[in-house]
């Protein structure tokens, strides 16, 4: 019985794989191209690989913004580009190797080389081929690749203030979503995050030998801040996949080369801001050092070619916001620059769950970085190993690598800077914490007497024992059990059932209601799996449930407003609604006497569909 459960859960992950592999084949076969265009001698140097895949996901970006700001986006049709770019990319691979496979050992080589980086990446990708039921994937990273593939277009909902967010990491997985569903998704994130961890290991090999390499590999694939992001669906190491090749094409560029180089890398750096608006700040601080960085001497004209190409690679998320809302950055910066459909206390309510609300006294500021690894309330995904910070400061003062001391330096910085006037979750800052191993393999490099060198491969043991205990522990917690799945004691669908309590209503949507569904989610944010127009309201937004109980004639007024904008379903997730109100008080109904009367008069004027696991499907009635 667990054998054939065990079937089942490879099974449902294997085309998923394959579509994983399809969207980086994809990529490969662009970005080769676009490489070859903008730095022909580029593709001789170290970087190439991962400039050529940074730009070539860049188009996979620019291609679904084109076709969903057109309107144009189609299942059928990302799945036929996929697969031409995809088949393209497989014969350019399949030319690489027949090219090499004569060289003495290449198979022998690739051979090792796929045990020593695989092996370690084999417990974050067992639990990132499970259903994704993490609440920030629901939301978002899912909701709005589905909501675009509903609606055809990239539409922007006034009621879902995380619309304001730069995409480019969803626009990525769109085409996963398409040809292989949620999980689908999953696997390319995945192997998005594992990119980086290449790219830090080729970066760190090359500068300090291939054992200096593999021990910086070793030590950020066990951290649980990799290994969150990894296999939970968060995008800030997608950023940092954009801001590390860069970085690398940075150290490559030569006198020869003139600007060619440096349009690759604000290329780079704008794609890293499309996805994070928070990746402004080590561009910014790339920018301003760069006429002082070693080796490849560049020029101030360099670093206004790399700020520029930037802001413009990441202005279409910028210009999108103040369209829709008067904030290129919203719904950050309220204060300074307002948000059409915003109030001050939408603002707090999302300074309060990002980590902006703290104790900004100097000591506090300074607190907070010193104890970085040695307490909480950094954020999910923000818990490090106590020797992370201080293998980033040895690495900093003690490497004989000045452009590796630059990179350390400025991972410092923008670590300092975020966390004295931004946030503290850590994870914002996922490219800093992600070029520590650098400072490890340094360190390596500089001392290698025997007694230095075995003290410190035992401080990389506990370092990597400990982060894989941390990240083999948070994953099943943080998954529900998703062990159970992996080890065959559960099949997917019935984890995903457990899970996600409107996965049945999500499954009658997709199986019943036409294209033309418009549906209006009420009492929850999560709209993952439904493969329909689906808008819901944001914690930090104004929920309709509220409206509903401020004012005794909303019902008449929110059903009419309903049919105006075209909806014609209301989802209720009761169970959520309660999460939400016991937790935050979002709705408002438990604090006062009958407040739940104008929510249940909305709900007799619906006509019920079905029910399940306290989530209800209506209809809206013709008026």
């Amino acid at each position: 019985m667990i054998t054939t459960l065990v079937s089942v859960w490879i099974f449902s992950w294997a085309t998923a794989l394959v579509v994983a592999i399809a969207v980086v084949s994809a990529a490969w076969a662009a970005g080769c191209r676009l490489l070859e265009l903008i730095w022909p001698r580029g593709r001789e140097r170290v970087s190439a690989p991962y400039a050529a895949l940074g730009l070539g996901f860049g188009s996979i970006v620019a291609t679904v913004f084109v076709l969903g700001s057109a309107g144009w986006l189609s299942r059928p049709l990302l799945v036929g580009l996929l697969l031409l770019g995809a088949t393209v990319g497989l014969l350019d691979t399949l030319r690489i190797l027949r090219d090499r496979a004569g060289v003495p050992g290449f198979w022998h080589k690739c051979g090792l080389e796929a045990i020593v980086l695989g092996v370690p990446a084999v417990l974050g990708f067992a639990y990132a081929t499970l259903p994704p039921v993490f609440y920030d994937a629901l939301v978002y990273h899912l909701g709005l690749p589905n909501l675009y593939l509903a609606s055809g277009s990239l539409i922007y909902p006034d009621t879902f203030s995380l619309a304001g967010y730069p995409q480019n990491a969803e626009l990525i997985f769109t085409p996963a979503l398409a040809a292989a569903g949620e999980v689908g998704v999953r696997v390319t994130g995945f192997l998005l995050t594992w990119a980086s961890a290449l790219l830090l290991r080729r970066l760190a090999a090359e500068r300090f030998g291939e054992v200096a390499g593999n021990l910086a590999y070793l030590l950020v694939v066990s951290q649980w801040f990799f290994t969150f992001q990894a296999v939970f669906l968060k995008v800030d190491l997608v950023g940092a996949f954009f801001l590390l090749a860069a970085f690398a094409v940075i150290l490559d560029a030569g006198e020869a080369d003139g600007s060619r180089p440096w349009v690759v890398v604000g290329l780079l750096a704008g794609l890293a801001v499309g996805v994070k608006f928070a990746n402004l700040v080590p561009v910014g601080l790339v920018a301003i050092s760069l006429p002082w960085l070693p080796g490849s001497r560049p020029r101030w004209r360099h670093a206004l070619i790399v700020l520029g190409l930037a802001l413009v690679v990441g202005s279409p998320w910028l210009i999108r916001n103040t369209i829709h809302r008067g904030n290129p950055f919203f719904p950050a910066f309220y204060e300074q620059l307002g948000g059409r459909g915003w109030d001050e206390d939408n603002a707090a309510r999302m300074r309060a769950e990002t980590g902006m609300s703290v104790d900004r006294s100097v000591a506090a500021r300074a607190q907070r970085f010193a104890t970085i690894g040695w307490r909480t309330g950094y954020g999910s995904g923000g818990e490090v190993s106590r020797a992370w910070i201080p293998l980033l400061l040895a690495g900093l003062a003690l490497s004989k690598r000045r452009e590796v001391r630059w990179l350390l330096a400025l991972a410092v910085v923008n670590l300092l800077l975020g966390l004295l006037f931004f946030t503290v979750y850590l994870r914002i800052y996922a490219w800093a914490l992600l070029v520590v191993p650098l400072g490890a393999a340094a360190l390596w490099d500089r001392f290698r007497h025997v007694t230095a060198r075995v003290a410190l491969g035992l401080i990389t043991a506990w370092v990597v024992v400990t982060g894989y205990i941390t990240s083999a522990t948070a994953c099943d917690l943080i998954s529900g059990g998703g062990s159970r799945v992996i080890f065959g004691k559960l099949t997917p669908d019935d984890y995903l059932v457990e899970r996600i309590s409107y996965t049945p209503i999500a499954r009658y949507i997709n199986e019943n209601l036409g294209p033309e569904a418009r549906i209006r989610v009420l009492g929850s944010a999560r709209t993952a799996y439904i493969h329909r127009v689906c808008i819901a309201s944001y914690v930090w937004d104004d929920p309709l449930a509220a409206e509903l109980v401020d004012d005794d004639s909303a019902a008449r007024a929110a059903m009419r407003s309903l049919r105006e904008q075209g909806f014609t379903h209301v989802l209720l997730d009761t169970g959520e609604m309660e999460r939400l109100e016991r937790s935050q008080g979002l709705f408002g109904y438990s604090q006062r006497e009958g407040g739940r009367d104008g929510i249940d008069r909305f709900l007799r004027g619906l006509t019920s569909l079905v029910a399940a696991n306290g989530v209800y499907l209506f209809e809206i009635p013709d008026d």
